[in-house]
């Protein structure tokens, strides 16, 4: 059993759940790295019915065992900490963006 199997899995159910869409797609370039007769290094992107983007990195590999999900919506983000069971909400900033502040800030990129 690879890394799909193994962890990823858990994180694109746990995205299906949240969104309560089924995903119509999903495509992943995988790693074998290590070895092992099955990937141990996985890169995702998918797409629930709904339209939403998703995005995976999931792998064996790093020195550092961290598994976190963040979840971003028009009000703000949800990062679940699914190693230690924690769950907390970002809102949003309410800062109005006008068309003019737009265009001044690309206007200072192109030194005009």
């Amino acid at each position: 059993m690879g890394v799909i199997k193994d962890l990823a899995i858990h994180d694109i159910d746990l995205t299906a759940w949240v969104t309560q869409q089924r995903f119509t797609s999903v495509a992943a370039r995988c790693g074998f790295r290590s070895g092992r007769d099955y990937e141990d290094l996985v890169a995702m992107t998918g797409q629930p019915a709904d339209g939403t983007v998703t995005n995976y990195l999931v792998n064996w590999l790093s020195p550092r065992k961290e598994r976190v999900t963040v979840i971003t919506g028009a009000k703000g983000g949800f990062v679940a900490g699914t190693l230690t069971a924690d769950l907390t909400f970002y809102a949003n900033g309410s800062i109005q963006v006008t068309a003019d502040d737009i265009a001044q800030t690309a206007a200072s990129r192109r030194g005009t």
